[in-house]
């Protein structure tokens, strides 16, 4: 039941495109600060009970003739808003998991599918031409960083609350503390849950294609390394189709999923597709955000399993990084803490939310 649970909640595909950078440019196309610096309509202009819908014509989307952003939205529990920025990058929540299920008599957790996967919008299918500048400008715009940013405050500001509780899960983690970098005013607490380890580019030791190739059999690292050839090559990226792109996911899904110890095969459709390569481009080749963290005076809690796939070392750097931040490790638990652990999961979780930014300042 477990493996069917990680599955279904994510597949920590966040370790995707980690290192190996060599096919992006030097410079990270997302600048931390360049969202809250942008005269951009932050504002949703129309909402149901499942399907929020973003404006198409602003610069968190490159293309003013596309048509609307709409936003997969599903909430549960009773009490203060929490907003859970899920992992992937592009592997929603299909359902609320047991971690944080045990907290919805205290807390209301409002999921979301990042725009460009799940069940929210995918604008973007294919391309045309060879101006692959062009295709990038577009994949950034509509889909990369700044938008994904972008997002989280349209929906902070739908729900109404001047400051908002944050949990982010793997490259989620990365998304939330970014958020919190541009708007450190508006974060009451701040959860990151095995972040990912692109704070800092190149990550050291390979990163997390070093850890998961060494955690493979002897007999799969060729076929790993040949792998890594294909998913990692840009050289035809734009001749390929939404649907090429997230078999490539699949794959790296099943070795992520083997160097876990998970014997299981990723369901078909998993996976960013287009929306995970325009996050690839938006980390650049070469960066250092700590800086940008420092602004983040929210209490922060770091979570962090003893048996990740995903190195110590990341989660360190998150909270090294963050003024208010502390790290928690669960032992015996890999990526997945609020499946693996959910009690544990709960109360450190339940405990970083009953904080207050507020309060610790006093």
């Amino acid at each position: 039941m477990k493996k069917l649970v990680i599955l279904s909640v994510i597949l920590g595909i966040a370790v995707a495109g980690w290192i190996g950078f060599r096919f992006m440019m030097e410079a990270p196309l997302y600048r931390p600060g360049s969202v809250r610096a942008a005269e951009i309509d932050l504002s949703l202009v129309e909402v149901d009970e499942s399907t929020w819908r973003v404006k198409a014509t602003d610069a968190a989307n490159a293309d003013a003739a596309a048509s609307p952003i709409d936003l997969h939205v599903f909430s549960s529990g009773e009490g203060p808003n929490v907003i859970v920025v899920h992992g992937g990058p592009g592997i929603p929540f299909e359902s609320a998991p047991p971690g944080l299920a045990r907290l919805e008599s205290e807390f209301r957790f409002v999921y979301y599918d990042q725009r460009g996967c799940g069940r929210s919008s995918r604008p973007i299918d294919g391309f045309e031409g060879r101006n692959r500048w062009k295709h990038i400008q577009r994949l950034e715009g509509t889909l990369g960083m700044g938008a994904q940013i972008a997002d989280i405050e349209r929906i902070r500001r739908h729900l109404g609350d001047e400051r908002v509780r944050l949990v982010g899960h793997s490259f989620g983690g990365l998304i939330a503390a970014l958020y919190a970098a541009e708007f450190p005013e508006r974060v009451a607490s701040l959860v990151l849950v095995a972040p990912a380890d692109v704070l800092v580019m190149p990550a050291p030791n390979d990163g997390a294609f070093g850890a998961i190739r060494e955690r493979l059999p002897s007999d799969r690292h060729a076929a790993f390394d040949a792998f890594l050839d294909r998913y990692l090559d840009l050289g035809s990226i734009f001749d390929k189709t939404e649907a090429d792109l997230i078999e490539l996911d699949r794959e790296f899904a099943s070795y992520w999923l083997a160097a876990s110890g998970v014997d299981d095969v990723p369901p078909a459709g998993i996976g960013g597709g287009w929306m995970a390569r325009a996050l690839y481009f938006s980390l650049g080749k070469r960066h250092d955000w700590r800086d940008a963290l420092r602004s983040v005076e929210a209490p922060a809690v770091v979570i962090h399993g003893s048996n990740d796939v995903s190195p110590r070392a990341g989660s360190e750097r998150y909270v090294a990084a963050l003024p208010n931040a502390r790290l928690v490790e669960i032992d015996d638990c890999g990526h997945f803490p609020f499946v693996e652990s959910p009690e544990h999961f709960a109360a450190i979780v339940g405990d970083a939310l009953r904080l207050d930014s507020v309060e610790t300042k006093q």
